[in-house]
């Protein structure tokens, strides 16, 4: 019986570098998908904390004809956007605040409602309210790419309640 030395397989190892290469796909894969997710999350939530400082300000306060005022509906937009895991503090939210911080509009700026819209025969009093939200995302998988941060903006258009 003689002994002969295996020969070298030419092919050893191309298993473990395919599978890095389809593990490191499929990781990509799914953290863009959770990316994704969150994405949508975090638009879903700045819709709805400008629709939520829309009705708490065009909602008169009890038994009156006053508007909430412009710092309770920003408040009430943070308050929103913490519990949706967004960071938001009402104090330096102004809508003349650093693009990297959330900002808030209310009937401010460029966004103040339209009298062909919201006619108020006037009565500063009746018409519409206008919130306006900017939030600042940071994608995890895009800065990998060279985007570092995307604005998602929403903005809400409420009818006053208020009797003249």
């Amino acid at each position: 019986m003689t002994m002969t030395a295996k020969k070298p397989n030419p092919e050893r190892g191309t298993v473990i570098v395919e599978a890095a290469f389809t593990l490191l796909l499929l990781f990509t894969f799914l953290l863009g998908l959770m990316e994704v997710g969150r994405f949508i999350s975090v638009q879903q939530a700045v819709t709805d904390a400008a629709r939520e400082g829309a009705r708490s300000r065009v909602t008169p306060l009890s038994q009156t004809s006053y508007l909430t005022s412009v710092f309770d509906v920003r408040t009430k937009v943070c308050t929103f956007l913490n519990a949706a895991s967004v960071s938001c503090d009402p104090t330096t939210n102004d809508y003349l605040g650093p693009a990297d911080q959330t900002r808030i509009w209310v009937n401010e700026g460029t966004h103040v409602p339209d009298q062909t819209v919201c006619p108020t025969a006037g009565n500063p009093v009746q018409g519409c309210t206008i919130v306006h939200v900017e939030v600042p995302y940071q994608p995890v998988l895009l800065s990998m790419f060279g985007v570092f941060s995307v604005t998602l903006k929403a903005e809400a258009l409420m009818r006053n309640e208020t009797s003249p």
